[in-house]
């Protein structure tokens, strides 16, 4: 039978880069029966074959096959075994058909910390919006230095069954690395006025929180609050079943902001994309792509329901 957290494949896309290797170290760390480096080379790219490269006695530099060879050759063990493919054709189409076949897809992206700098990288952007497979994804910059293990994994939740399956997520990624986990919630303004509609549901007009008592905006924003725990603590008890290494934490503010300010770089943030077919997969849904992008530390996705349909 298989044991649930330890993951039985997991890919790693390589392209010969510093942080194409920071990520590979955050994969090696992740138990895991098979390992697969994968480079998917495109049409610029020489091929040269091996029989020539065998004939060239003055060559000192290794390919970036034979170097992907060596790095498997060092982080294979006796639980482990650790592949090397090799595609050629469209980078993002062989990654996502590559993480068909896995439990999770490791790969850096280019996201940086200031709003409008840069976003991720083209790559990795593709694999996101239009790949199902888990994907954790790795920043570049300090992080691809020298990573560090993960010191909690933090689950990112907001009351609904689409972010709840990254519960089950973060339990196996925290018992197979046997790291604390967070169940987080954030809630706001938005929060105050859905609380608001349901109190007001019967009355003809809408009164916007700016115009409201400050008094009723407070037993509101109190009330909220006294859900939200109540909704955690349902949670962590559903959780510590299997894991008991679990704690619960709320924050108040704008969504991505208070998520991104309740991370620390060492952490791993788990979030769920907003399950949408056809076109409208490339909507992951604000707060998603927001963390994606700019969070300070590695992002899991795991996908919405309809990201995962057959």
């Amino acid at each position: 039978m298989t044991t649930p957290h330890i993951y039985n494949r997991i890919i790693v896309p390589l392209d010969g880069s510093e942080p194409s290797r920071a990520a590979l170290s955050y994969a090696a760390r992740i138990p895991s029966r098979e390992l697969v480096l994968l480079h998917v080379m495109v049409d610029r790219e020489v091929i040269v074959p091996d029989w020539i490269l065998r004939r060239d006695s003055a060559r000192t530099e290794l390919t970036l096959g034979e170097q992907m060879e060596q790095m498997a050759e060092e982080m294979r063990t006796p639980e482990r075994t650790v592949s090397v493919d090799i595609r050629i054709g469209d980078v993002a189409e062989e990654i996502i058909r590559a993480g068909e076949e896995a439990d999770m897809i490791v790969m850096m992206t280019h996201g940086r910390g200031a709003a409008g700098r840069v976003v991720f990288g083209s790559m990795a952007d593709r694999v996101v919006r239009h790949g199902t497979t888990p994907t954790l994804l790795v920043r570049v910059g300090e992080l691809t230095r020298s990573p560090k293990v993960p010191d909690r994994i933090l689950c990112a939740l907001d009351g609904s069954e689409i972010a709840e399956r990254g519960i089950a997520a973060s339990t196996r990624l925290a018992s197979a690395l046997q790291l604390p986990l967070v169940l987080l919630r954030s809630v706001g303004l938005q929060d105050v006025k859905v609380a608001l509609r349901e109190l007001r549901s019967e009355q003809s007009e809408w009164v916007a929180p700016t115009e409201m008592d400050p008094e009723l905006y407070d037993k509101t924003l109190n009330r909220v609050r006294n859900e939200a725990n109540a909704y955690l603590d349902a949670r962590k008890a559903e959780v510590e079943a299997e894991y008991s290494n679990v704690t619960t934490e709320l924050v108040e503010g704008s969504v991505p902001f208070t998520l991104m300010w309740a991370v620390d770089v060492d952490d791993i943030l788990v979030i769920t994309s907003r399950g949408q077919g056809g076109y409208k997969r490339w909507a992951l849904g604000s707060v998603a792509e927001k963390l994606i992008r700019e969070a300070p530390c590695p992002v899991f996705l795991e996908r919405g329901f309809e990201d995962t349909a057959e």
